[in-house]
């Protein structure tokens, strides 16, 4: 870019430079010889009191004149262009240095690169020790020789860094060193891997660092913007059932986060039919970091090539739908070509065998048309997801201040319910283990609303789902009587479990940390009413922190 910026200024140059010439070769004529007329048109550049003096020997005309003012912008400009050749890097890097309020992003990942570019972004981009300095509009893209480098971005001024290199464990040394320097500036590391990114905060010197993942980010978008539940019910469905096809990391990523967002009471355990490349080790994966996860959901694992082992399509989709209806597909591959090839190939199937559940295909095309957050969708319809645009959404790395209507709501938790606790400090200082504990239980706001008889498609219609908490409708309020409360509350109850499942806790007592057991992990009926108490304070509290105003939510029944 700078090259097509350092190529103008050269053309600009040399077209003001003609002309001038050309000017002063005219306003020359017949007033001198012609090899004098040919040197002092050139001279017309000078732009100094030379040429002046030469002009007051002769009869000045308005061609002489318009050379000498041109040749007074000429000169300065070359020695601009010529200033800018020989310090342009400097110039890029105190620019760079200067900047407030702006993302850093660190590595060269394909995700770090369309992060830099992200339209209207102010971004410092340290990509690599080959790349060439250089600015564009808002990003600043700088070689990077190690965290050294840091301290000419300015760090200390940034909205955060983001560290997100293709290899995870270079990824995670370099977010720790970033941490240790600039400990007061938020740090989010990129792993690919959804469950060492989910993770990552149990590491010594990790605590503080925001850990996200492409796949995660992705989930987190399709779940959020499109609620299962919503589709359950279009359908008129008893439970949500959801089709996955695709590579592991995005399976995982899909199932945790509808497990731990849109479990409903209404609607009860999930159901997944996974398609996958290896079911036994992708069985044995789930296992082992989720040991009770097959508790919170029912999963059926099943080989790839599921649907095409028999003679009838037709035939395989009904045995898959034997425990329920499919809701949603979701086609879940790396490789995006694939994913949209195979939901392509699917629909007229499905199609033929009179399937009807919308076909998600994770696949990074902006340009593919989609129907908005919320909508109710058609059978069939191919609903793209996963672009950059989509996975920035769902991080807010853009947003003036991250994380939104999750610092919201811990701000009405710490006006309402104060303690010296942990998770009651400030939100800047809150370690990221009570932050995912926000993000997911402000995720889980939509599924009880609904669960509370309130038409969500109406908030998501007018509003960002990112950037806000909905709001009910003055004189709402989250439940009418204790019954609805009681229900709301165990419904949280059934949040919290998933969510420590999710974590890798399990039921046992007495409580202990380091192995992960806690007593309360059990059904809502077998809890103390003590216990069921703070189910019960929180359907409270939310009930205070969800604001009423005119346009907010009302209920549907």
């Amino acid at each position: 870019m700078e090259h097509k910026h350092s190529l103008r200024l050269l053309l600009l140059l040399g077209l003001l430079s003609a002309t001038a010439i050309a000017l002063g070769l005219y306003g020359w004529s017949g007033q001198v010889p012609f090899t004098d007329k040919i040197y002092l048109a050139i001279r017309t550049i000078d732009a100094g009191e030379t040429y002046e003096l030469l002009a007051e020997h002769h009869d000045a005309n308005w061609a002489l004149e318009a050379a000498r003012f041109l040749g007074v912008i000429v000169g300065p400009l070359a020695v601009f262009i010529v200033f800018l050749g020989l310090f342009r890097q400097n110039l890029i890097r105190l620019g760079a240095a200067l900047k407030r309020g702006h993302l850093i992003v660190v590595g060269d990942s394909a995700f770090a690169d369309d992060l830099s570019e992200a339209p209207g972004a102010s971004v410092v981009h340290l990509r690599s020790l080959t790349d060439a300095v250089h600015s564009s509009g808002g990003l600043v893209r700088l070689p990077f020789a190690g965290p050294r480098n840091l301290h000419s971005t300015g760090a200390t001024k940034a909205q955060a860094i983001v560290v997100a290199p293709t290899d995870d464990a270079k990824a995670i040394d370099l977010a720790l060193a970033a941490k240790r320097h600039y400990p007061r500036t938020q740090v989010h590391v990129r792993a690919h891997d959804f469950w060492l990114a989910e993770t990552l905060r149990n590491l010594p010197g990790a605590e503080r660092l925001s850990a996200f993942s492409e796949p995660g980010l992705a989930a987190r978008y399709v779940v959020r913007s499109y609620p299962p539940f919503l589709l359950a019910k279009d359908a008129g469905q008893q439970r949500v059932h959801a089709m996955l096809m695709g590579d592991d990391d995005w399976l995982e990523a899909l199932i945790c986060e509808m497990i731990l967002t849109a479990r409903t009471l209404t609607f009860g355990k999930l159901i997944f039919s996974a398609l996958c490349a290896n079911p036994d080790e992708f069985r044995a994966r789930l296992a082992s970091r989720y040991p009770e996860i097959e508790v919170e959901a029912d999963i059926h694992l099943l080989p790839a090539g599921y649907l095409d082992t028999s003679t009838s399509f037709a035939g395989n989709i009904g045995r898959l739908a034997e425990n329920a209806p499919v809701t949603a597909v979701y086609v879940l591959f790396d490789d995006g070509r694939r994913s949209l090839a195979t939901a392509l190939s699917f629909v007229p199937q499905a199609r033929e065998a009179v399937f009807a559940a919308p076909v998600f295909v994770l696949h990074g095309a902006h340009e593919i048309d989609r129907p908005a957050p919320g909508s109710t969708l058609k059978p069939n319809e191919i609903i793209a997801f996963g672009t950059t645009a989509d996975m920035i959404a769902a991080s807010s790395f853009l947003a003036k201040e991250d994380d939104i209507a999750e610092r919201e709501y811990h701000r009405a938790y710490l006006a309402t319910s104060p303690s010296n606790g942990p998770a009651s400090k400030p939100w800047d200082e809150l370690a990221e283990e009570y932050r995912i504990s926000n993000r997911r239980a402000v995720a889980h706001i939509y599924a009880k609303l609904f669960e509370a008889g309130f038409d969500v498609r109406a908030w998501m219609a007018k509003h960002d789902v990112w950037k806000s908490l909905p709001a009910l409708a003055p004189g709402e309020s989250l439940y009418r009587n204790p019954a609805e409360r009681e229900r709301l509350a165990e419904l949280e109850h059934e949040r919290w479990i998933a969510d420590r499942r999710i974590s890798g806790w399990r039921h046992g007592e007495p409580r202990d940390n380091v192995r992960k057991h806690h007593p309360d992990i059990k059904p809502f009926d077998q809890l103390t009413e003590a216990t069921k108490d703070y189910d019960r304070a929180f359907i409270g509290l939310l009930d205070k922190i969800l604001k009423r105003k005119k346009g907010g939510l009302s209920r549907s029944h």
